[in-house]
C-alpha cells in the first residue's frame, strides 16, 4: 500500500447548505479540524483483571456502544454585517440541519467528505488591535461521514 503525501489544508473548499438543498462554498476558512469518528465506550477493561479469589482473568473486553456524532469547527473571517455571517446566525437559531461538504483543492485525487450536522456555537475570537474579526465555528455532527472522489 502506498501512501501519498499532500498538503490538504490549504486551499480546501468548505461548501454548507441545508439538507436536501444545494450547497454554497462558504468563504475564507483559516483552520478547520475534521469531526472524529468514535464509538461511546460501554465497559472498559480492567488492567490485571482478577476473580474475587485473586486469580487473574483471561480477557477483559472493552465494549463498544453506539457511534458518538464528533464536532466539526472551523475558524473564519467574520463580518457582522456580511451575508455568510447572519446565514450562519440564522441557521443556529433555527436549528436547521446542514450538509457539510469538504473538498481538497487537488487537481488530480481530489478527495470529498461529506456528512450533516448542526451550528452548535459561533466563538468571537479575541479582538486585538489591526487585526481582523474571526470566529470559531462549531458544527455536531448528525449523520456519518462519507468519504469519495471528488466528481
Amino acid at each position: 500500500m502506498t501512501v501519498q503525501r499532500k498538503t490538504i489544508a490549504k486551499g480546501t473548499v468548505l461548501s454548507i447548505g441545508p439538507v436536501g438543498g444545494s450547497l454554497a462554498e462558504f468563504g475564507r476558512i483559516l483552520t478547520f479540524t475534521p469531526p472524529a469518528e468514535d464509538f461511546e465506550t460501554v465497559e472498559a477493561p480492567e488492567l490485571n483483571p482478577q476473580d474475587d479469589d485473586g486469580n487473574p482473568l483471561d480477557g477483559d473486553p472493552v465494549e463498544l456502544g453506539d457511534e458518538i456524532f464528533g464536532e466539526f469547527t472551523f475558524e473564519t473571517y467574520w463580518d457582522p454585517r456580511h451575508t455568510d455571517a447572519t446565514q450562519l446566525d440564522t441557521w443556529r437559531a433555527a436549528k436547521t440541519e446542514l450538509t457539510f461538504q469538504l473538498d481538497t483543492p487537488h487537481p488530480t485525487d481530489a478527495a470529498r467528505m461529506t456528512f450533516n450536522g448542526k451550528i452548535k456555537t459561533l466563538t468571537p475570537s479575541q479582538l486585538t488591535k489591526r487585526e481582523y474579526y474571526k470566529r470559531t465555528v462549531t458544527v455536531i455532527r448528525t449523520s456519518g461521514i462519507t468519504s469519495a472522489d471528488k466528481p
